[in-house]
């Protein structure tokens, strides 16, 4: 009997110490960036937005907003009649992200959804247009980390600075 109880503390506290070790396991490894991110700024650093027109900065605050979980983005962009919705691959390095939505290239593997919830398949172009009012100006675009902390985010590369709360 006496070694049925101490053969249960045992098997007890080893099922303890594995959950706790499971339980203290990072689920996201990008802590600190893994989020829910609303775009408020995009300031266009040569004072042009991408199609050429004069701009600064473009306040964007309710428009647009990034998602990052583990090696994804989403980005969601909306307007008074529009919903947006595109989901890419993000790579994390120690001071940047790369963010790569280039799969939308295909349009026969387009998983962009507007309107919110029209899944019909949408140019390349289409797409392009809708990063590109979120502060990409390609499909795949490298930013450092210029800030992050756990109220605000800031991203830049040598066209934009993005400036971002979190949400």
């Amino acid at each position: 009997m006496k070694h049925k109880v101490i053969r249960y503390i045992k098997y007890s506290a080893v099922a303890v110490v594995c959950v706790f070790m499971t339980a203290c396991a990072k689920v996201f490894p990008n802590g600190d960036l893994d989020n829910f991110w609303r775009l408020n700024t995009i300031e266009y650093t040569a004072g042009t937005d991408f199609e050429g027109n004069p701009c600064n900065i473009d306040t964007c605050i309710g428009r647009a907003y990034y998602s990052f979980a583990m090696d994804l983005v989403e980005i969601d962009y909306h307007d008074i009649s529009s919903y947006y919705s595109m989901i890419g691959a993000m790579t994390r390095m120690q001071d940047s992200i790369l963010i790569d939505f280039s799969v939308y290239n295909d349009e026969h593997q387009s998983g962009f959804v507007p309107d919110g919830g029209d899944h019909s398949i949408h140019t390349p172009a289409d797409i392009l247009k809708y990063v590109r009012m979120c502060g990409m100006e390609t499909l795949k675009e490298k930013f450092a980390i210029d800030k992050l902390d756990s109220q605000s985010m800031i991203l830049s590369n040598s066209k934009v600075i993005l400036t971002f709360e979190k949400w």
